[in-house]
């Protein structure tokens, strides 16, 4: 009798445990399944959309970005001296007119040129109402962009007309994103990097990168009255990149 209570416990025993083999291996078979399928994967939320790969990449390590260790810029100013190494500290400090002014004319400037483009971009909203198809931007910059307004950035053979399909360059060619300029043997690229609600006007705003002519350089192109593309001024980026006021 006690051998047969033994028996049968022993099989109820082996029958649990293979039920609960089998309960874990679905758990596991759907978890799989899921993990496969990318439901319940943590993305990155992001407003602005992105229509370069390179900055698309800078932003997903945006913390990474902002804290990596940059050739160093020194100033000395009457209320102490400021060291800048990083994308925070060059933003920190530039919250400041006079700052601003002061690195932005720095030998090593260049290697900061995108701290203020990525964190605006990484803060901006999905714009309202967009300016054109995504694939005509580069039209779109070649018929609306106002060079003029750009001349700090843009190479000096590119003529400061108030659109830069008649600023009197040999050669044009556009694609989706942007716009290659050539002139005497020369060439320059303009590149729409992102679009986004920087001025929160529920418009589409452009994160433009210049190549071609020295190190890269970057603007933030909003539309005026007129409709003309014109670069925002650092320090109203500035604010709406959540650094303060600059006239502090």
């Amino acid at each position: 009798m006690e051998n047969s209570r033994r028996t049968e416990w022993k099989q109820e025993s082996m029958w649990t445990f293979a039920a609960a083999l089998i309960l874990i291996g679905g758990v596991f078979a759907v978890a799989t399944v899921l993990d496969q399928a990318g439901v319940g994967a943590k993305e990155p939320v992001r407003a602005a959309i992105i229509h370069d790969r390179s900055f698309e990449a800078a932003l997903l390590r945006f913390d990474q970005e902002m804290a990596r260790t940059r050739p160093e810029m020194f100033g000395r100013f009457t209320d102490g001296d400021v060291r800048i190494q990083s994308c925070l500290g060059f933003l920190t400090a530039t919250v400041r007119p006079d700052r601003l002014r002061f690195f932005t004319d720095s030998p090593n400037a260049r290697h900061y040129a995108d701290c203020l483009p990525l964190r605006a971009a990484h803060l901006g909203k999905n714009p309202r109402d967009f300016i054109g198809p995504e694939g005509a931007l580069g039209r779109i910059v070649q018929d609306r962009l106002d060079p003029s307004k750009l001349a700090e950035i843009l190479p000096s053979w590119i003529k400061p007309m108030r659109r830069l399909r008649d600023a009197g360059v040999e050669s044009i060619d556009v694609g989706r994103h942007g716009v290659t300029l050539r002139h005497g043997g020369q060439t320059a690229t303009i590149d729409v990097v992102a679009s986004a609600d920087i001025a929160g006007r529920g418009l589409e705003d452009l994160v433009v990168r210049v190549t071609g002519a020295g190190a890269a350089r970057y603007a933030i192109l909003s539309q005026d009255a007129a409709g003309a593309l014109v670069p925002m001024a650092p320090e109203t980026v500035i604010v709406r990149a959540g650094l303060g006021n600059p006239s502090e």
